[in-house]
């Protein structure tokens, strides 16, 4: 296919997934949109995975195969950023697949409402078990100077401590390829946690227009999770925090908007931080062990409720340290997280005991308001709930030492 007839690059980093990437190839040469062409970028894979690239090639000429050193992702989205020449690109991971609609439907948006950004929803696939989310900012076109700067004072936090305005996955866009090349290519490749987040809310931030989708059609496959919360893990990921944290501060600055953004992106870190490393603030109050959540004392018994990304780091925390005995794990989606091989209970397993203290491990406002009405009617009291509470001040003293690395 000429490169003038390429309308979409969809680049796939690949990296030892065998055991998937057939079917994520499938997703792609598969799709309804023609006019694509598919690069594999192999990060120097030690099992099949490079074979099975080379295999697909010889099959479907729209495919390019990259075969690189292994480096890590954000070296792999470079690579295939550099060799695109399609008018928009896309990203996929080489563990997920897609809907054959996919880009069709995204790259109609794009040239429709010419969009350097088209945005759509995820959905999160837990071996079959699926969840919708969708953006919480309004689905529609971003294109004045008005409706940019309303995009862009939520993107990243609005209304609850933790709701995000775009997700910051690069999976479920569509970006214009200069725009995406620009802004990839900046990012450093040490940084390993919230690679998506460092390209994505720059590129956001210098987009002249932005559609938002209520569509979903990216399967993100959730896998088994392991239990390995260490010491030498936590910092491994702080100093990629610390990475992040600068690279994201350094280009708003460029940009112009940090005073926007500056307590939106302190409230995005502080999120990451405590679902990354738990560990490391849990007994930033001395009278307390399980910071941000208030009133949790050594030897006491506790049920959390919750099983998403803050209660996987809870519960990860808490059962791997002798001073806390977790009593249950809870979930309204209790049966996805046990086909993981999570211990999370359904929560029509509880009992009220009022010798426990029920840790309500959710971001979002709305649905801790909504799960202390579900404990009212299983008779606990309001005493044995506990929630997050992070004052300014602290937020000021985590983020500090953050920043100064």
């Amino acid at each position: 296919m000429a490169e003038q007839e390429i309308k979409v690059s969809i680049i796939v980093p690949v990296y030892n997934t065998e055991k998937y990437l057939k079917r994520c190839i499938e997703s792609l040469i598969n799709q309804s949109l023609k006019q694509i062409e598919i690069i594999l970028v192999d990060d120097g894979s030690v099992d099949s995975s490079g074979n099975i690239c080379e295999d697909y090639a010889e099959k479907d000429k729209r495919i390019k195969v990259i075969h690189k050193k292994n480096k890590g992702l954000v070296s792999a989205r470079k690579e295939g950023v550099l060799a695109a020449v399609g008018t928009y690109v896309g990203f996929v991971d080489s563990d997920d697949w897609i809907e054959p609609d996919m880009f069709s439907e995204i790259y109609d948006k794009a040239v429709t409402f010419d969009a350097d950004i088209v945005a759509e929803g995820i959905i999160e696939d837990r071996k079959g078990n699926q969840q919708y989310l969708k953006n919480t900012l309004t689905a529609g076109y971003y294109a004045g100077k008005q409706e940019r700067e309303l995009l862009i004072a939520n993107m990243m936090n609005c209304e609850d401590y933790f709701c995000l305005g775009i997700q910051p996955y690069l999976c479920n866009k569509l970006i214009d390829r200069e725009l995406a090349l620009k802004h990839i290519l900046k990012v450093d490749e040490k940084i390993r946690i919230g690679e998506d987040a460092a390209a994505v809310y720059p590129i956001i931030v210098n987009a002249r227009a932005i559609y938002i989708t209520n569509k979903c059609h990216y399967h993100y496959c959730i896998r088994e999770n392991s239990m390995m919360w260490s010491k030498n893990k936590e910092e491994k990921e702080y100093q990629g925090m610390i990475s992040l944290y600068r690279h994201l501060q350094e280009e708003f600055t460029k940009s112009g908007v940090l005073p926007l953004l500056q307590k939106q992106l302190n409230r995005y870190m502080i999120n990451n931080l405590l679902t990354r490393i738990f560990g490391k603030y849990a007994d930033y109050k001395s009278e307390n062990i399980l910071f941000p959540f208030e009133g949790i004392h050594k030897g006491e018994s506790i049920i959390i409720y919750g099983a998403g990304a803050l209660g996987r780091a809870v519960y990860e925390y808490a059962s791997l340290n002798n001073f806390l005995r977790v009593a249950s794990w809870v979930d309204r989606n209790a049966a996805s997280y046990q086909k993981l091989g999570l211990p999370v209970d359904e929560i029509d397993a509880l009992k009220a005991d009022t010798n426990v203290k029920v840790v309500i491990a959710v971001f979002s406002k709305k649905t801790m308001e909504n799960i202390k009405k579900y404990l009212y009617t299983k008779n606990f009291m309001e005493e044995q709930m506990v929630w997050i509470r992070i004052t300014e001040k602290e937020e000021d003293s985590i983020l500090t030492e953050l920043q100064n690395g």
